[in-house]
């Protein structure tokens, strides 16, 4: 393992976790420990953007908990895999463990959503939204794809979804790679139950109801020893996002494994 450069600690590691031609992910560890404390991960491809940049924007909850260090760079996602406290659960007891990994169907989603769509990001769909498209992520744990198609790919407003419970955690990871001083991208936070009267709720809340979300995304969030038969909802809940807007896109990356129904 290598000393990260850019950290001040001489007690923190990287490790190489994952890379191709479109990204890499490190795990960042206590040496001592070997506990993993945030994940970096690096877009190495070109951000798509037309010659006029227009944002629109919606309102995220409000961001709890102390400032975590910034991050500017254009090309760097740092996150936090640190669970507060009150979050802490035993292994693979659910979303809350699973909420702290970058899992590869999500790093195949990513991949396939700039290779398939990233121009389409940045072409013209509506009034409220030139030269944009909205994207809504389910599941979304760390909110790795989310993060990406906004901060690199120009999707507009993006809005990460999980369970209120492990929110906190998303809420100060987006803080610190959105930071006011940075450019104004626009991501928003919000939990969401996965039920029909939710996704109301989501779009009322974001200014969407009308016309609803151009993307919806979910990765992972298919794994039956681990979340049971919540795939039903999660059937619904998609459904009903293309009720509102039948010309959604709607991407499921997952990775099939020994019995995961």
């Amino acid at each position: 393992m290598s000393k990260q450069e850019d950290h001040d600690s001489d007690d923190v590691e990287d490790l190489d976790l994952y890379e191709d031609d479109y990204l890499s992910v490190q795990s960042i560890r206590d040496s001592h420990s070997d506990v993993e404390e945030s994940v970096v991960v690096t877009w190495k491809m070109g951000r798509r953007e037309n010659t006029e940049m227009v944002h629109t924007t919606v309102t995220p909850v409000s961001r709890e908990g102390e400032d975590s260090q910034t991050v500017c760079d254009s090309r760097v996602i740092r996150i936090s895999t640190v669970l507060e406290p009150e979050n802490i659960a035993p292994l693979f007891s659910g979303a809350e463990w699973a909420g702290t990994r970058v899992w590869h169907a999500a790093i195949r989603a990513t991949e396939y959503l700039y290779d398939t769509y990233g121009d389409v990001f940045n072409s013209h769909c509506d009034t409220k939204h030139i030269g944009k498209k909205s994207l809504v992520e389910l599941g979304c744990g760390l909110g790795v794809p989310g993060m990406i198609a906004s901060k690199f790919m120009g999707a507009s407003p993006v809005v990460l979804t999980d369970q209120s419970n492990i929110t906190s955690q998303l809420i100060r990871n987006v803080k610190s790679n959105f930071p006011e001083n940075c450019e104004a991208d626009h991501i928003a936070v919000l939990p969401l139950d996965w039920s029909r009267k939710a996704v109301r709720s989501l779009l009322k809340e974001t200014g969407l109801e009308k016309i609803g979300f151009d993307f919806v995304l979910n990765c992972d969030c298919v794994f039956e020893p681990l979340y049971g038969k919540s795939w039903m909802l999660l059937i619904e809940v998609i459904d009903e996002f293309l009720l509102i807007n039948p010309k959604c896109i709607v991407l499921t990356s997952m990775e099939r494994r020994n019995s995961d129904g």
